[in-house]
């Protein structure tokens, strides 16, 4: 085919949010995103050195789940530029945890939650 008959067309492949979706929590249970979320909590009280008893709360009902616990907040900007972006580099840490890759809350959030609120309190004002 010569050059002047090809026409120039663009093909649209971008996946839909529904696929990626369904990519990330195919093969993850319920009871596995609750564990992951609890695995932050304990993740948390690590990183913050807490010395100190604290407390991870569940309650779940027909409609609802939520998790509470008091083992330190996430950092203001580490949540705005990090915790919910999706491929994200490997998180450096300098104390020992459980969760390694920063999918678990992703996924979680996206396998249980229809509407999300989250609250968090790293104890500064941002």
């Amino acid at each position: 085919m010569a050059t002047e008959e090809m026409k120039e067309d663009k093909i649209e492949a971008i996946p839909t949010k529904r696929l990626f979706i369904d990519i990330l929590t195919r093969d993850i249970s319920v009871r596995a995103c609750i564990l992951d979320l609890i695995d932050n909590s304990v993740d948390a009280y690590i990183r913050n050195e807490l010395s100190v008893r604290r407390e991870i709360r569940l309650n779940i009902s027909k409609d609802e789940f939520e998790i509470f616990d008091n083992c330190g907040g996430i950092e203001y900007n580490f949540l705005k530029t990090t915790v919910f972006r999706f491929g994200a580099d490997i998180i450096e840490r300098d104390k020992p945890t459980l969760g390694i890759y920063g999918i678990g809350l992703k996924r979680a959030i996206l396998k249980i939650g229809k509407t999300i609120l989250m609250e968090t309190d790293d104890g500064n004002k941002y």
